[in-house]
């Protein structure tokens, strides 16, 4: 018996191989797309994750204002903390380059190198390989830095710079701008002097006993003193502050023995002195509350689940997955659909012959297998073809998505595992036989007479409709729809899910680049200064800022900006209402990313001090070039507690002088702009991808569904040849339906996409430090218009040539 089906089986595809050819190009296509980026995607995951623990990566990292001493560094590691000093000192690279300099790990963060070997005297060094790359540098060139000449002996990458970004604060940087390096401890104690001091950073790593937030609290609680202090400028400013209070001091004490000898010499002289003596105290115990100069140790602090130099690239990775997982099923149950409606076809063509097997006998589960088996053998051919084309395409889709030119880790080498391998082998076929079983044992559920009669597919559409007055094309192209229903609402969703998917891929693009056109025009400053020691005084030409980098909410990798502007500031094009302290404004990019409107709550947390803000959103300013809150910069200080006179950034149009260790980063408007037109880059291979398989799903099921149509009317349409009606009569009466439905997929596709991908989108970006809406031009959705019409001219031209080739002699083959 199976023999037998088997045999029935390939002779139904043989006998519509178009049919299901097409059925098999889809399966097979979005079988190959999703397991080519699902494994791409999956290798880079796997390979990043072995990357990480052959590194022995940190739990995190922290930086303090001193080397921590022996006995702060004993006191933390009995809290269960294992410690690695990672100190950096940024040093001018070629090209107007910045490159970090760092002493080789030992423990935490190691170097894996990619060719070449680790230094071994003080004049070798092994180089970042995006940076390397970038600037074309290979092992044993020479590159000059902090005055000294190097050796590249290596090139390599470490885990906690992944993503190669100055700070976890930067939006984006780029490979020509940024780099790092890293030298001997002997090497980075003869750079690390002077004007290149160290930055003392630690990684660290927690056993089961300990969190990050009891290594913080216990780091908050340590002090530095003044002549500890690396940054030059910082311990100026203490040492300073330190010669106010000793002055105070000096004057205190001055003025007491001046009212002292007076009290002596005045009546009751006792009673006075005690009085000065206590006014002494009081005095004294005011300065000690108010004007004592206590330096906190940490700087900064910053676990690895939320540091975006550690996660971005993972993150990037499993997006794509997501999509071509989302994409992927999508198209696989549209294909089943199609199946079921094939099959159903063959059903009813067949009906005559199905109710005479019945009646002899034959159980509806022996029938609903014969016709499960032709579309059941199609998918599971496509599946293995999917398969191997996934597999062997996963690398070609590596090379194409690049995500190893953008983050700095080991090339993957693409493996299918069993999870990827089982996905592409069962989840169409399982999918396919459920979804075309369940109809199939509906529509077998007719009796055996019904069958025989060929009750179903006699049965006229919209019985009983009254459709007086109008024409007998539009009463025809009716009936049609409403008898063909079941299939016409299979393909406008087909068609839909298309549209969809090609709203997806230009509205990625759109959205992306009109984020990129918002940067270069929302930055009217050319240089950011984010001050670790502002100057009292604003420098000339300069506008100061308060900057603050806060977590989000309770979000995982969600740091947005808290900014203090001036007053009519010169380089915001929006004007800040008036409120208290705790109310913001937020930027339209972190609106669209959290879905935030005027009059919510949100919560902020700072990660160094965690001290917690709630805050209002009292408006939403436009400003694309980053996640920002806005405020005046009074209020700011008032909600962070600081001078009146505080600010920690200057901008400015042009270059600015400052002493050395005032300035921590400097932020230019080319590096912003330049990092988002990376990410544009970044978006376009899957963007591609979403446009080409949005086109192929529109074209094939529009094909299959209109030959399936004119297949199963054929007798009907050779009768109205021998009537006497033209093709092009013909062709109003069976395709202009077609022509509206595929109106209707475009009308609705476009809207419902706009709505339906927005969360989508916000997943996606989820990683990146931008809030850029969903959007989609006018240009771009006249060209998803323009490739639908093309597409579906060029099938109708094809359905046109197969009603011509309809003889008038096919109504003498189907009677009784």
């Amino acid at each position: 018996m199976l023999s037998t089906w088997l045999r029935r089986s390939f002779r139904e595809i043989r006998q519509n191989a178009l049919r299901y050819g097409a059925v098999f190009l889809l399966v097979a296509g979005a079988t190959g797309v999703m397991l080519a980026i699902q494994t791409s995607s999956g290798s880079v995951i796997t390979t990043v994750e072995g990357f990480r623990s052959a590194a022995n990566i940190e739990d995190g990292e922290f930086e303090t204002r001193a080397a921590l001493s022996d006995t702060q560094l004993a006191s933390l590691k009995d809290r269960g903390a294992t410690l690695e000093a990672q100190p950096w000192t940024d040093s001018g690279g070629p090209a107007d380059s910045t490159v970090r300099l760092q002493p080789v790990r030992d423990t935490i963060n190691k170097i894996q190198l990619s060719e070449g070997r680790l230094p071994v005297s003080s004049d070798d060094l092994v180089l970042e390989k995006l940076y390397a790359n970038a600037h074309g540098l290979v092992t044993g060139d020479s590159i000059q830095l902090a005055g000294r000449t190097f050796t590249i002996t290596g090139i390599g990458s470490t885990p906690d710079y992944s993503y190669v970004i100055p700070s976890v604060t930067s939006s984006s940087t780029t490979p020509e701008s940024f780099g790092t390096a890293f030298v001997t401890h002997q090497g980075f104690d003869a750079v690390a002097t002077g004007n290149q001091a160290p930055t003392y950073s630690y990684a660290y790593r927690l056993t089961d006993s300990t969190t990050s937030d009891e290594l913080r609290s216990q780091l908050l609680e340590m002090t530095v003193e003044p002549d500890e202090i690396s940054n030059p400028a910082l311990r100026d400013t203490v040492e300073e502050q330190q010669d106010k209070r000793t002055r105070l001091d000096d004057a205190v004490k001055s003025l007491a023995e001046g009212a002292r000898a007076a009290a002596a010499a005045s009546p009751g002289a006792s009673e006075s002195l005690q009085s000065v003596s206590d006014a002494q105290d009081g005095l004294q115990k005011y300065l000690d509350e108010t004007a004592t100069v206590e330096i906190p140790m940490l700087a900064d602090f910053q676990p690895a689940d939320t540091n975006p130099r550690i996660i971005t690239v993972t993150n990037d990775a499993a997006v794509n997955r997501t999509t071509a997982l989302f994409a992927g099923v999508l198209v696989l149950l549209l294909a089943a659909y199609v199946l079921t409606a094939f099959a159903i076809d063959n059903l009813e063509q067949d009906s005559a012959s199905i109710g005479a097997l019945s009646a002899i006998g034959l159980r509806p589960r022996e029938l609903m297998f014969q016709y499960l088996m032709p579309p059941l053998v199609v998918v599971m051919l496509a599946c293995v073809v999917g398969t191997l084309v996934g597999s062997l395409g996963a690398q070609a889709f590596n090379d194409f998505a690049q995500l190893t030119a953008y983050y700095s880790v080991p090339s993957p080498s693409p493996q299918l595992d069993f999870v990827m391998l089982l996905i592409g082998l069962v989840a169409a076929p399982v999918l396919v036989a459920i979804v075309v079983s369940v109809q199939l044992r509906h529509k077998l559920s007719t009796s055996p007479l019904d069958l025989l009669r060929r009750t179903p597919s006699q049965k006229v559409g919209g019985k009983g409709l009254s459709l007086t007055g109008w024409s007998f094309g539009s009463r025809f192209r009716t009936r049609q729809a409403l008898r063909e229903s079941r299939s016409y609402v299979i393909m406008a969703v087909g068609l839909l899910l298309a549209v969809i998917l090609m709203v997806f891929g230009f509205g990625m693009q759109n959205s992306i680049s009109a984020y990129e056109s918002r940067v270069s025009n929302d930055l009217k400053f050319d240089n950011m200064y984010m001050l670790q020691v502002p100057e009292t005084d604003v420098p000339e030409g300069a506008e100061p800022a308060l900057a603050t980098s806060l977590a989000f909410g309770d979000e995982a990798q969600a740091d947005v900006t808290l900014l203090g502007v001036s007053e009519n500031s010169r380089y915001f094009d929006f004007t800040l209402d008036e409120a208290s302290e705790n109310d913001v404004a937020v930027s339209d990019g972190l609106a669209n990313r959290y879905g935030l409107q005027k009059g919510d709550t949100v919560f902020l947390t700072d990660p160094v001090k965690g001290a917690s803000y709630r805050v209002t959103v009292s408006q939403i300013v436009p400003y694309a070039a980053g996640l920002y809150l806005f405020q005046p910069i009074a209020d700011t200080r008032k909600l962070l507690g600081e001078a009146d006179d505080y600010y920690n950034v200057a901008l400015s149009t042009r270059s600015l002088n400052f002493s050395e260790g005032r300035v921590g980063e400097t932020v230019t408007r080319a590096d912003v702009v330049r990092g988002a037109e990376r990410t544009v880059r970044m978006t376009t291979p899957i963007v591609s991808v979403l446009v080409i398989l949005s086109i192929a799903v529109f074209c094939i099921v529009l094909t299959l569904f209109i030959r399936m149509m004119i297949d199963r009317d054929t007798y009907s349409i050779a009768l109205m040849k021998s009537f006497g009606y033209r093709e092009g009569e013909i062709a109003k009466l069976y395709l202009n339906n077609y022509t509206s439905v595929a109106a209707l997929s475009l009308v609705l596709g476009i809207p419902l996409g706009l709505v339906s991908l927005t969360p989508v989108w916000r997943t996606i970006i989820s990683s990146i430090p931008m809030g850029a809406p969903f959007q989609l031009g006018w240009t771009a959705a006249l060209t998803i218009i323009g490739i639908i019409a093309l597409s579906y001219v060029v099938v109708y031209i094809g359905a046109r040539i197969k009603l011509a080739r309809i003889e008038v002699t096919e109504i003498l083959r189907d009677r009784e």
